[in-house]
């Protein structure tokens, strides 16, 4: 009696391999969503510290231009955006002791007009933040990245002071953190 025995090839994966791969791709699922699941707080301060930079860029290239002009003035060291000789993407940039005011006037605190204020229009308008210039002594620019969510983000924000007779402008933007953004 001899009897052959035949072995058939295997013709698929076993029920264990199959669950070992699918247990292996959830494990690495659940550690690699919550990486991509909320980048909405990093997409903001990348906005917002954009937003700072254009600050900072446009208030030191106004300072520059201003000395280049052998620092013209209009009246004690300011200039209203009528008679501004320094220009931003051809619109004329009113300023204060050299560089952009925030007033929007050139010659006095009082203006509030933020989005018509120089260091608006030197930095290119700052289009899709939410400005604000507090009356009567508009000294201090606030930039946020969008007003629709003041409450749960109260911190995320930069501010821009202009320039007077002793220090120049300041761009401060210490508050901008991953925290106060998120």
């Amino acid at each position: 009696m001899n009897k052959s025995i035949k072995h058939h090839a295997q013709a698929g994966f076993t029920l264990i391999e199959l669950i070992v791969v699918i247990v292996i791709l959830g494990v690495l699922a659940a550690t690699a969503l919550p990486r991509f699941a909320d980048l909405g707080g990093d997409a903001r301060l990348a906005k917002i510290q954009a937003g700072a930079g254009a600050v900072q860029s446009a208030a030191s290239l106004v300072h520059g231009t201003w000395m280049v002009n052998a620092s013209p003035v209009a009246a004690a060291g300011n200039s209203t955006s009528a008679n501004s000789v320094i220009k931003a993407e051809g619109l004329p940039v009113a300023f204060i002791n050299g560089y952009p005011d925030v007033g929007g006037d050139g010659f006095t605190d009082a203006g509030v007009a933020a989005a018509t204020s120089g260091i608006v229009v030197a930095a290119g308008g700052l289009n899709g933040y939410d400005l604000s210039a507090t009356a009567p002594t508009a000294t201090v620019l606030t930039v946020r990245p969008e007003a629709s969510d003041l409450a749960n983000r109260a911190n995320c924000y930069f501010t821009y002071t202009q320039a007077t007779a002793a220090s120049p402008a300041v761009v401060d933007a210490t508050r901008l953190t991953l925290t106060n953004c998120k």
